[in-house]
């Protein structure tokens, strides 16, 4: 459909109005209201194709949303990723004798993404020995043995 520019009078007629039609088309100037009234039926006419091919791409896309699934297990990698940059993080603070991430919050993380901790720990080689992070693995028996029960 155009867009229209100009004065209107009492009448509702477009009198000295620069008519864009579209890209392919240009623009013109119309000045007599015979004109107009062919191009209103003109844009009407393309308004209601626009509309009807509206309607039918309406009716034949489908949105498809992620199951309920689907979403846990995109937020289940999300996790895990965050735990193995979270380790990551702490053992190149470690290197570079900077502020450390507190080993509580280290062990949280890893409590919910556990996959992540432990290949972190083992690519990094960062807190093998602390027995507090002995508990990642356990973590990580923990979140198999759940996987496998609710996949079954």
């Amino acid at each position: 459909m155009g867009q229209r520019s100009g004065t209107y009078s009492h009448t509702g007629r477009l009198y000295g109005a620069a008519i864009i039609v579209g890209f392919s088309k240009g623009f013109s100037f119309i000045n007599p209201p015979t004109q107009i009234s062919f191009f209103r039926s003109v844009c009407r006419s393309t308004w209601n194709q626009n509309e009807k091919a509206i309607t039918q791409l309406h009716e034949t896309t489908r949105v498809t949303a992620l199951s309920f699934t689907d979403f846990f297990l995109v937020f289940y990698a999300v996790l895990n990723i965050i735990a193995f940059l979270v380790f990551a993080n702490d053992k190149r603070k470690a290197k570079n004798n900077a502020w450390r991430t507190p080993e509580n919050l280290l062990l949280l993380v890893a409590a919910f993404g556990p996959f992540g901790a432990y290949a972190s720990m083992l690519i990094f080689r960062h807190k093998t020995r602390k027995l507090k992070f002995y508990l990642v693995p356990i973590f990580l028996f923990v979140h198999v043995v759940a996987i496998i029960y609710l996949l079954r």
